[in-house]
């Protein structure tokens, strides 16, 4: 091996020669320091932590370097760490101590994922992804961020509220920066020759076009003055673009860039700047970079595996018709080729069925994108609430007497806006859940209430009312969050299909009857423009859609996930020519009907 080279184990790992300490260490230095500086430019005046690019920077250069090279990037991240930070004039122990607990940090993710991961890619499957996403950008930030100075000086100082405050900022913009810079870092100093010789001309303006896409929508959302609400969601549209068309690395690239420009502007979605509101707002910018980071790396994963799929059933075809056209009188050998190419193509069809339940996912994704202001605001609310109990509770017993109603209050008030913020989290938890269909005793009103409530900010901003006329209804066999994404389908179609009337005439009834002794029906119905009698029948199939930047698939989603109820879903237009009605019907509880033990979805996933 060449001095100052790659070398790696297995395809996706990548580790720094033994002899390439003359690349590690400036490399180290130069990438720690030019993160570090920048950590300090998105810091504002009242230092409100959005994104810590040097903590994303360390860990991707741990992941790629073998261990016991690891004291070397200390070596290089010290002075480097001094460097950047010798400005801001605190003292040299409280500089020494940030520096190392970036390395800290860093290295305890990065031991974490090596005895997960081995030497295996967290970027080359989806499984492998998830493990990196509740290691590096959940776990490991919430447990080491506690060793933070600002939280252990406050600690130490007795204002615990301040610690926690600290710790949720540096914890946040923690895993915001791996998610980001650490990822991008990482795959791009994996080797990959040739990466760029292999694009054509026509990628290359491919390219172009996505970037001047993102660029439109980001200046859109994040720098003009005036108010473009409709840019928050386009900007999904070019960065799937670029995930299926370009892969991870180009979706890490482009997440990175428009994570750090947010930050640097002071800009959150629906034109809010952060020194209006700092403390929430910031966490309002956080929580839909995350989503959209998530959303584009996840996808860019799995269309980079399907890919690579596809291309080795080509290949493995290529050999059989080699064989087959050289004539060879080895039976034996073709008998084996052809047991081969049967074990290949059953391990391509159930690779094609777990990316069409990737897909589900996806969508789900996507729709939880969609409206990730609502979900912001809706958790802002009592966590401030508390926030303000907790500052008022402090306050009487600071006081030499107190009057215990007036505290019993206070806390009575905690209690029921920490339940508020527990009932979302497990509202999302549920519809966000990945796993096979679950059938438990479901109350189909509840679902809707649920539903209706994510959807209160939403709705809100179109301009669209929600009404629900729901019965009293027996409880159904039915999993709660996949019966969540078909209401959510239903009601988002809904609302789109009235963007053009006038404020006042957007209104959606959610009904719910009994249709005979043992079936639920649930109606959404919309005031819009109806649906075109000739693709009527079409509306529920997969990647079929009318609208502009529609992927089609979040009503075939809904058609499969109430089929594998045992139920149905259709359309029809309204009577009176005013807008449209999506109805889906299914069992209760008392008909007692049963799911075959083998039975899958429309998309080939297994149903328990």
């Amino acid at each position: 091996m060449t001095r100052g080279t790659w070398s790696a184990s297995e395809p996706g790992a990548a580790a720094l020669s033994a002899d390439s300490a003359a690349i590690l260490v400036p490399l180290s230095a130069a990438l720690y320091l030019l993160a570090a500086t920048l950590d300090l430019t998105l810091r504002d005046a009242d230092s409100i932590i959005v994104l810590s690019p040097q903590h994303g920077v360390l860990l991707a250069l741990l992941m790629v370097t073998r261990p016991e090279r690891w004291w070397l990037i200390a070596a290089a991240v010290v002075p480097a760490h001094l460097a950047a930070s010798w400005s801001t004039g605190l003292p040299l122990w409280q500089l020494a101590w940030q520096g190392a607990f970036s390395f800290i940090l860093a290295t305890g993710i990065s031991t974490a994922l090596r005895a997960l991961l081995g030497e295996r890619s967290p970027f080359d499957d989806l499984q492998d992804f998830s493990l990196y996403v509740l290691t590096a950008v959940v776990a490991g930030p919430a447990l080491l961020t506690m060793l933070a100075p600002g939280v252990v000086l406050a600690l130490l100082g007795g204002t615990v509220n301040l610690a926690i405050a600290d710790w949720q900022a540096e914890t946040i913009a923690s895993s915001l920066a791996i998610l980001t810079w650490g990822s991008w870092m990482y795959l791009g100093l994996l080797p990959q020759p040739g990466w760029l010789h292999q694009r054509s001309p026509a990628q290359y303006a491919e390219a172009l076009l996505i970037a001047a896409a993102l660029y439109g929508c980001f200046h859109l959302t994040f720098v003009s003055d005036a108010e473009h609400h409709a840019a928050l969601y386009l900007l999904f549209i070019p960065l799937l673009w670029l995930s299926v068309r370009f892969g991870v690395r180009a979706a890490a690239m482009a997440v990175t860039l428009i994570a750090t420009g947010a930050a640097t502007l002071e800009r959150i979605p629906h034109s809010v700047r952060i020194r209006d509101a700092p403390e929430l707002a910031t966490l309002d910018l956080q929580i839909f970079l995350m989503v959209m980071a998530l959303s584009a790396v996840m996808i860019a994963i799995v269309v980079d595996e399907r890919r690579r799929v596809a291309r080795a059933a080509s290949e493995s075809d290529a050999r059989y018709r080699a064989i087959v056209d050289s004539r060879t009188d080895d039976i034996t050998a073709l008998r084996r080729t052809e047991l081969a190419l049967r074990q290949n193509d059953e391990l391509l069809r159930k690779n094609l069925a777990e990316a069409n339940r990737t897909l589900e996912r996806f969508a789900r994704l996507a729709m939880v994108g969609q409206i990730t202001a609502s979900i912001a605001h809706e958790m802002n609310q009592p966590l401030g609430a508390i926030r303000y109990n907790t500052e008022a509770g402090l306050l009487f017993l600071s006081r030499e007497r107190y009057d215990k109603d007036e505290l019993q209050e206070i806390f009575d008030d905690i209690r029921r806006d920490n339940r508020r913020a527990s009932e979302l989290v497990s509202r999302l938890r549920e519809l966000l859940h990945d796993h096979e269909l679950r059938l438990d005793p479901v109350d189909l009103n509840d679902v809707i209430a649920d539903v209706v409530k994510l959807l209160r900010v939403e709705s809100r901003q179109r301009h669209v009312q929600l009404e629900t006329q729901c019965t009293e209804l027996p409880t159904v066999l039915g999993d709660y969050g996949r019966l969540q994404q078909v209401l959510l389908n239903l009601i988002l179609n809904a609302m789109d299909a009235m963007s053009t009337l006038p404020e006042a005439h957007r209104r959606i009834a959610i009904r719910t009857t009994h249709t005979g002794a043992a079936r639920i029906q649930v109606e959404v119905v919309d005031r819009g423009s109806g649906i075109d009698p000739a693709t009527l029948p079409k509306i529920f199939d997969s990647f079929f859609t009318s609208k502009a930047q529609g992927m089609g698939l979040g009503l075939a989603i809904a058609r499969s996930i109430v089929e594998a109820h045992g139920g149905r879903i259709w359309a029809k237009n309204n009577s009176d020519g005013a807008g449209a009605t999506l109805s889906f019907e299914i069992d209760s509880l008392g008909s007692k009907a049963m799911l075959p033990a083998d039975r899958t979805d429309r998309y080939g996933a297994r149903l328990n």
